[in-house]
């Protein structure tokens, strides 16, 4: 719980990704405690797994995207096939 309380007082300049990953290490760390205190730590496996799809969002056709201004996260679909043929990003709901 110290951890999270750490991360919320960090200055809001800090990436949210590295805060993510903080938050799951200590998750994770939360988890294997648990499962070795329940003595199952030889018959468990713990596996992470994340997709691989892209965190800029999709632009309509008229608006300037990465390309015109790398400070922009976003893309127009002609200069961005990272999901290629998939639609959505990183936190959409579409498949």
């Amino acid at each position: 719980m110290k951890i999270i309380l750490k991360i919320r007082m960090l200055k809001t300049r800090v990436k949210l990704s590295f805060i993510f990953v903080m938050q799951i290490d200590w998750v994770l760390g939360e988890v294997k405690k648990a499962v070795k205190s329940a003595g199952i730590e030889e018959e468990t496996i713990i596996m992470v797994s994340s997709d691989n799809g892209s965190f800029m969002y999709r632009l309509n056709p008229d608006r300037p995207d990465h390309t015109d201004d790398p400070t922009i996260q976003g893309y127009r679909a002609e200069n961005h096939k990272a999901n290629g043929n998939l639609r959505g990003t990183k936190g959409s709901p579409k498949n």
